[in-house]
């Protein structure tokens, strides 16, 4: 049996077409996360349960999953998996969150080689780029088992990096099983550590610390919270939208240059505009992708350290071009000369 690919909404229970030979279950809730499971042979199997939780059984009556409301099915066939292949998804899920999380490359394959260090008797090789993980493990007797995970999201979380590792740790120690450590990881993957509207806000009080390093008056401070928090609430609805990282960090640039001279123009008139401007611009500034690049370009990890180094510039071309559309079309439609 194996879980893989995006399902759409059907009913509880609903069985899809025979498909060479292969039958497909759909199931999930509506406008949630969703799966195909796709298994093979005569067996059959049912979906059993309410909403609240759901199982899949074999023609035997076998468990196969259990799933709880809330949390993703995820690619958990713990009674078909062997050990080394759930060790080896096990790290590249670590791999993967880590990826995600902002670590350097560095890091995320030492990581990776300490979970398959678990898997006694295999030949462990790794390679981490910025946008995919490929681990491989060989045996005496010639059998490879090859993972590869694509990795397509970018945020900044220390926190799961910190998680990611003590699972690690409890997992090379002793204290946890590989199941366990599965599902852990699972669960932190999942998890929304903060709330939209609180990051959202979290823009403005950046804006605010920033307008004050700058030396900025009180009107000046104040200028730059409203802007951060419209800000917030512009970057997180596109991207909500599904916009990539470039058109998100464009178009909240380009609301910063608008507001704030709108704002200077007709609310606070005092305000200084390179003040408000640079200080609400700061949460979109590639530092962490700067800094990272730098670490994995002295790691050796080259190709690594070239993509993110691309990454931080492309997106600082995003916000100065944003930001300067956003200005000359203010000056254009409610003129004032150029754009400074």
């Amino acid at each position: 049996m194996s879980i893989e690919g995006n399902g759409i909404f059907w009913p509880p229970g609903c069985l899809g077409e025979s498909q060479g030979g292969k039958r497909y279950i759909l199931w999930g809730f509506s406008r949630m996360y969703c799966r195909f499971i796709d298994y093979t042979g005569g067996n059959g199997g049912d979906i059993t349960g309410k909403w609240q939780e759901m199982k899949l059984t074999d023609g035997h009556g076998t468990d196969i999953l259990d799933y709880s409301f809330g949390k993703e099915w995820g690619r958990v066939d713990e009674h078909h998996w062997s050990e080394d292949h759930l060790i080896a998804s096990t790290a590249v899920l670590a791999g993967e969150i880590m990826l995600i999380s902002g670590a350097e490359i560095a890091r995320i394959e030492g990581t990776i080689h300490y979970i398959l260090g678990c898997c006694h008797g295999r030949n462990a090789q790794t390679m981490v780029f910025s946008t995919g993980i490929f681990v491989s493990l060989d045996s005496p007797d010639g059998e490879a088992l090859t993972l590869v995970r694509r990795v397509e999201a970018r945020s900044t979380n220390l926190n799961r990096i910190y998680r990611v590792n003590e699972v690690s740790r409890k997992l090379c120690g002793g204290l946890m099983s590989p199941k366990e450590a599965y599902r852990e990881l699972g669960e932190i993957k999942d998890s929304c550590q903060y709330k939209r509207e609180l990051k959202a806000l979290s823009y403005a009080f950046i804006a605010v610390f920033f307008g004050v390093v700058l030396g900025g008056s009180p009107a000046d401070c104040l200028g730059a919270a409203v802007i951060g928090g419209i800000l917030g609430m512009v970057v997180y609805a596109i991207s909500g939208l599904g916009f990539n990282d470039f058109c998100v960090n464009g178009l909240g640039a380009f609301t910063i240059g608008i507001a704030a001279l709108a704002m200077n123009r007709w609310i606070l008139t005092g305000a200084s505009n390179d003040v408000v401007i640079i200080s609400a611009i700061m949460p979109l500034l590639p530092g962490v992708i700067f800094t990272t690049a730098v670490r994995d370009t002295l790691n050796g990890d080259y190709s690594s350290g070239a993509a993110r180094m691309l990454e931080a510039v492309v997106t600082a071309l995003a916000v100065a071009a944003g930001v300067g559309a956003g200005m000359a079309l203010f000056h254009q439609l409610a003129g004032g000369g150029g754009i400074w």
